[in-house]
């Protein structure tokens, strides 16, 4: 099955089902890798011995040789040899387990080839660590975590706590940010490890994003004797757009379109993953002294396979939701750029497009009303950034900007060419038509 070709990259695929291998064998070689299959874990150390790969997928449960006796093997015998498992029990206690074996990633079954392609380039360009974390006095108030010491709790959200913190040890004193999970007093079993799933899933989505308007993971793992998942990352020195919007900070709209344009930029990256974020709003935009935005908390996204946020289950902020999350729950990218809208609108007038107290008049507001015009509001707020905002908020998804890399392109136009020019992209912008705007 190998074209023993030592210009590609070789891969060296596991699983003691035959036609589910030769499936992923004929897969991966008709996307550029050369490919070698093994029925069971003892003939992939044999495969091993005679061939160097640069990757090893491997089924989990196997006879002769299981997928994590053969895990530990290689990392004793290949230690920087990336691997990437394959099972279809994806418990979080035994995803941990695996990334914690060594194990650079792992897939669910039935799998999703374009997800398979994707992990596979990811693994083998990237080094994953997964601290082990231990809570000597079983809490997570404690003074270390992880090997992590705690400088000061950072904040607290629905679904986690997150503090500032130092690697022990590390003379560089560089800062990050611990996040945990805490799913609160009330909460039952059966939540706990939903909510434990999404937790997990938010630390594999985050490392998969490499992008720098993009919060960056460092490492993630759960706790041996709670069971308390947690993740680091880069510790961004700045505020919260919340923050900004709510201390009225002074900036020019090019600055905040600026500020705009890289959260669009961000959600080009994670929707290139066929990822949609689901909870857009100002509190998950943090921004540096410098100017430059970070998206970070991915706690509430919807994957392709996944079920851990069902179809019709409305999740996200009430205020920053499409229409179409409280129609029928089904929410695509697009409506990850209605909730940018929402956050455009916010940060250049000072208030939410829609903003009813009560919950019921306010699905009513996003579902059937139109905002008020910007421009009577500010009347110095320019019309393309008014016609940006148009459509970022339409009620039809099919009439809103299809892509985020459409949001990137407008922003840019606007900042980078003269006036008159952006507006012959656009044309008749005097002639808005009425249902945009109230």
């Amino acid at each position: 099955m190998s074209t023993l070709d030592p210009q590609l990259k070789r891969i060296l695929v596991v699983d003691d089902e035959p036609n589910l291998r030769n499936i992923i064998c004929k897969f991966l070689i008709k996307r550029g890798f050369d490919v070698v299959g093994a029925e069971n874990g003892q003939q992939a150390l044999e495969r091993l011995q005679e061939q160097e790969f640069d990757l090893v997928l491997t089924d989990v449960y196997m006879p002769v040789l299981g997928g994590e006796e053969l895990v530990t093997t290689i990392n004793g015998s290949h230690p920087h040899l990336p691997i990437v498992a394959m099972t279809g029990f994806p418990e979080i206690e035994k995803a941990v387990k695996l990334m914690r074996s060594g194990v650079a990633d792992y897939l669910r079954k039935p799998l999703k080839l374009s997800q398979l392609e994707m992990v596979v380039r990811a693994a083998m360009n990237h080094d994953h660590a997964v601290a082990e974390l231990d809570l000597a006095d079983g809490s997570p108030f404690g003074g270390t975590i992880g090997g992590y010491r705690i400088l000061e709790t950072l904040g607290k959200g629905s679904m986690g706590i997150v503090y500032k913190v130092h690697r022990v040890g590390d003379g560089s004193q560089q800062s990050f940010a611990l996040k945990v999970l805490d799913p609160g007093p009330e909460s039952g079993a059966d939540e706990n490890r939903t909510a434990r799933e999404r937790f997990l899933r938010e630390a594999e989505i985050a490392r998969r994003i490499d992008h720098e308007n993009v919060v960056k993971l460092v490492d993630f793992g759960i706790a041996s004797e709670r069971g308390i998942p947690f993740m680091v990352m880069e510790f961004i020195e700045g505020q919260s757009l919340e923050y900004m919007i709510e201390r009225q900070v002074p900036l020019g709209y090019h600055e905040k379109v600026s500020i705009l344009l890289q959260v669009a930029e961000a959600l080009a990256a994670i929707h290139q993953h066929d990822i949609c974020h689901r909870d857009i709003k100002p509190g998950n935009i943090l921004v540096t002294s410098a100017g430059r935005a970070k998206v970070t908390d991915f706690g509430l996204v919807r994957l392709p396979d996944s079920d851990l946020t069902g179809d019709h289950s409305v999740v996200g902020t009430p205020a920053y939701l499409a229409p179409e999350a409280y129609r029928h729950g089904r929410i695509d990218a697009r409506g990850d750029l209605f909730s940018l809208g929402v956050v455009a609108y916010e940060f250049l007038l000072g208030h939410r497009p829609f903003d009813s107290l009560v919950f019921a008049n306010l699905i009513t507001q996003i579902e059937t009303q139109c905002p008020l015009e910007p421009r009577k509001i500010d009347p110095g707020l320019p019309l393309p950034i008014q016609r940006i905002l148009a459509r970022l908020l339409r009620k039809d998804p099919d009439a809103r900007y299809q892509t985020a890399d459409e949001v990137v392109a407008d922003f840019t136009s606007w900042l980078t060419l003269p006036q008159s020019a952006f507006a012959s992209l656009f044309g008749r912008l005097q002639n808005l038509r009425s249902r945009d705007w109230r």
